[in-house]
């Protein structure tokens, strides 16, 4: 390649730019430097699970990751020696918190216990009434004054006195089985203030998190966690989980690919570019992306109000879907022999289809109910538009002067690579044969881990952590019962709690205003005056037996008398179980036992009940219905679409079958390399619609047009490469979403590509 020539041409280039129609493209690149500055100085890509899930899950799963449970931040100290393991859990609790990363936990005074003991009047329930009745027996008041005599002239009866005097019954003992009830049925222990396992190797403390749960407050998390593992001695290790410990390996292993990718992207685009293109004026087409993609980015962004890392790692799709424009009008211009102007003419049938084809699948993909699945939609049909509008009126002000050049490749390869119909019938049988048997035994994942970036140290310790929960995960389910504002979601929980075997602990400990009242209103209808006396009677007796004054139990039947006097202790300073939702109602989350009685309950209530191993295969089903609805629609868009300009049918059939033969090639390679295909990879088939019948559309064109020389083969070969240098370089990405979608481009749109080439102008030729 003659390099001086090529400089000068760029020289003279850039001259034109400075010229009256060089304005315009002064003008784009300046406002495409300022919307990419602006992008890159103002947004923040945001990844949460929520946005890759179906909208028949997503309910449950926005229910799921806001509940309670799963908003705190595990911090895990394990240890190959049990000793000193909770001092060093300690210290670890207090590092963090003196550093601001997580709230201190609930530390109850140390009068919390005549607090929870004066919080029981507006917690009676009538299945309260037997437990008291059978405290205030002549047996059970002797027993428990005996207790009480016993317990205050022991060493901490000092402490006792005030306790022991407010509750002569034991009625204490009432409320802490309340609270004890929010316990999930597991083999868990608490170990001062830490959840072990029976080996006592293992401490995890729940915390919730000072600062929201963004990457930079995952970074700062994670250089804790590093300062504190240094401290820590050998044998011994702290590490975090949780929504937030995701949050810090997406986002950073996100950004780690877009810059890979988009180098390497680069270094293949350059590499087609000195392969086939070798003309300074070509340089534009390869400009094309960091005009348009910044553009599509913002306005993405503009729409949705956020923009994800798995969509802009997308941008490589656009980038290579938006040179091919350029590309088919480049070579038509060199192997056609005709002005730039007229050359888009005449390509303006073909090129105008592709980008229908194309923006036809993204709308059906705008159609799903997946949100990453929309913003991509947005994301390309924006970049595709402005692609097309730049190859059909921009590009030819620039290539008015372009020379044309002898052609690449033979008269013989142009006219066909396979000449035998027969030949090329029998090899789609056999890709059609092997795309069956591929369809079959492909794997599918319905696993979230599959959508998420896991690194093997992140994999081996969350099998720590799943050690310790996988039983509280079997044998627990969630019930979230919602309302439009806080009081109705918890008279609606109260409501739900009734109909239940066991009392929803929440429903009972976290009342609303009316149940507070009503409550209140059946603790004074128990105490009666005449059964306040028969107490009062039964309890001096067995005072004044054992050495009591006859006085010292006065604090509760005082307290019975106006039980509103003492200060109301709010318990979601322990335990909040309401959370706000997107659509401004509220839920009230429930950890209740996974039985089919409580969960028939439950679907009978209309409540969302919810269990892992469901959530899972609702998943993968939604994701199955939604991949069908997007691909039938893609297809039917695109059959519509091609018959309408081709006006028939049969030709609209013809340009689906490099479509169709590259997704059996697909299946067939994901089956025979033992690929297990994650969720978000399906979206990939109908994409692969789009580009795949572009080629079909091209060898269509070239049949039926009298200038074959607008067609040359080598346009065809280098858009397949262009696509594939901007989008199948996402194989090598780290982050599973962009792998998967890089190795399915890669065997894909390849395929589509050569069958284009190899198999389907022998089936035209024998169809005219």
């Amino acid at each position: 390649m003659n390099f001086s020539a090529i400089t000068t041409q760029f020289v003279s280039w850039w001259k034109r730019l400075k010229q009256s129609k060089g304005l315009l493209g002064a003008g784009l690149v300046f406002i495409t430097a300022l919307c990419c500055v602006t992008f890159w100085a103002f947004v923040q890509p945001q990844d949460s699970l929520h946005i890759l899930i179906p909208g028949s899950v997503r309910e449950q799963m926005e229910l799921f990751e806001k509940s309670p449970f799963n908003q705190k931040v595990f911090v895990v100290v394990t240890s190959q020696k049990d000793t000193d393991l909770l001092a060093h859990a300690h210290m670890v609790q207090n590092y963090l918190t003196q550093q601001g990363l997580i709230r201190p936990g609930f530390n109850p005074a140390p009068d919390f216990a005549l607090t929870l003991l004066h919080a029981l009047p507006f917690r009676f329930l009538p299945t309260d009434r037997e437990p008291v009745l059978e405290k205030i027996t002549q047996e059970a008041v002797a027993a428990s004054t005996q207790e009480n005599y016993e317990r205050i002239t022991s060493l901490e009866g000092v402490l006792l006195r005030p306790l022991i005097q407010a509750d002569p019954f034991h009625l204490l003992e009432i409320m802490t089985r309340k609270l004890a009830a929010f316990n999930p049925q597991t083999n868990l222990d608490y170990r001062d203030g830490f959840l072990t396992t029976g080996k006592g190797n293992t401490l995890v403390g729940l915390y919730d998190l000072a600062r929201p749960a963004r990457f930079n407050n995952a970074q700062r998390f994670s250089e804790a966690i590093k300062q504190l593992n240094a401290q820590l001695p050998e044998g011994m290790e702290v590490f975090y989980l949780g929504g937030l410990r995701y949050t810090a390996e997406n986002v950073s292993l996100i950004q780690h690919d877009l810059r890979y990718v988009s180098l390497l992207g680069i270094i293949c685009l350059i590499l087609v570019f000195c392969l086939l293109l070798r003309s300074a004026h070509a340089l534009f087409i390869y400009a094309l992306p960091l005009l348009i993609l910044p553009v599509a980015a913002l306005g993405t962004y503009a729409v949705f109000g956020n923009i994800s890392g798995i969509t802009l790692g997308f941008g490589s799709v656009v980038a290579g879907l938006s040179v091919d424009y350029g590309i088919y009008l480049f070579f038509a211009i060199v192997h056609g022999n005709l002005p730039a102007t007229l050359a888009a003419q005449k390509l303006r049938r073909h090129i105008g289809c592709t980008f229908l084809t194309s923006s036809l699948c993204f709308v059906a993909l705008f159609l799903s109910s997946v949100e990453v699945f929309r913003q991509i939609a947005v994301f390309a049909l924006l970049g595709l538009t402005a692609a097309l509008l730049i190859a059909l009126f921009i590009l030819p002000l620039y290539w008015e002067n372009l020379s044309t050049k002898k052609r690449t490749l033979s008269a013989a390869t142009e006219a066909s690579l396979l000449q035998s119909p027969i030949l090329a019938g029998l090899l789609s049988a056999v890709i059609i044969a092997f795309g069956i048997w591929g369809f079959y035994h492909t794997r599918l994942s319905s696993d979230l881990e599959t959508m998420n970036a896991s690194s093997p140290l992140l994999q081996k310790q969350k099998s720590v952590l799943d050690d310790v929960f996988t039983e509280a995960e079997t044998k627990n389910a969630f019930i979230f019962v919602k309302g439009r504002t806080i009081e109705e979601a918890l008279e609606n929980n109260e409501r739900i709690s009734l109909s239940l075997p066991v009392p929803l602990a929440t429903a009972e400990m976290i009342p609303s205003e009316k149940g507070r009242e009503s409550r209140l209103k059946q603790w004074k209808d128990f105490w009666s005056r005449e059964r306040i006396e028969d107490a009062q009677e039964l309890l001096q007796q067995s005072a004044v037996r054992v050495g009591f004054s006859p006085k010292a139990f006065d604090p509760f039947f005082e307290w019975l008398d106006n039980p509103e006097s003492q200060s109301l202790f709010d318990f979601t300073k322990i335990y909040n179980p309401v959370i706000a939702l997107e659509d401004g109602s509220f839920a009230v989350v429930n950890f209740v036992p996974n039985t089919p009685q409580v969960q028939e309950i439950a679907t009978d209530a209309n409540v969302v009940y919810v269990t892992a191993p469901e959530l899972k295969n609702g998943l993968m089903q939604s994701m199955k219905k939604e991949t069908l609805r997007i691909a039938l629609l893609a297809f039917l868009f695109n059959l519509v679409a091609v018959t309408v300009v081709f006006n028939s049918f049969r030709k609209a059939l013809l340009a689906f079958i490099p479509v169709g033969l590259a997704i059996c090639f697909t299946f067939g390679c994901f089956a025979l390399f033992k690929v297990e295909v994650n969720l978000f990879a399906l979206v990939f088939l109908p994409l692969l619609m789009g580009l795949g019948i572009d080629y079909g559309i091209f060898q269509l064109e070239k049949s039926e047009t009298a200038v074959m020389q607008l067609y040359p083969p080598v346009a065809l070969v280098a858009a397949g490469l262009s696509t594939l240098a901007g989008f199948g370089v996402l194989i090598v990405a780290k982050h599973p979403v962009l792998h998967m979608m890089g190795l399915a481009s890669c065997v894909g749109v390849g395929s589509a590509m050569l069958v284009s080439l190899l198999i389907l102008p022998p089936i035209l030729e024998r169809t005219k």
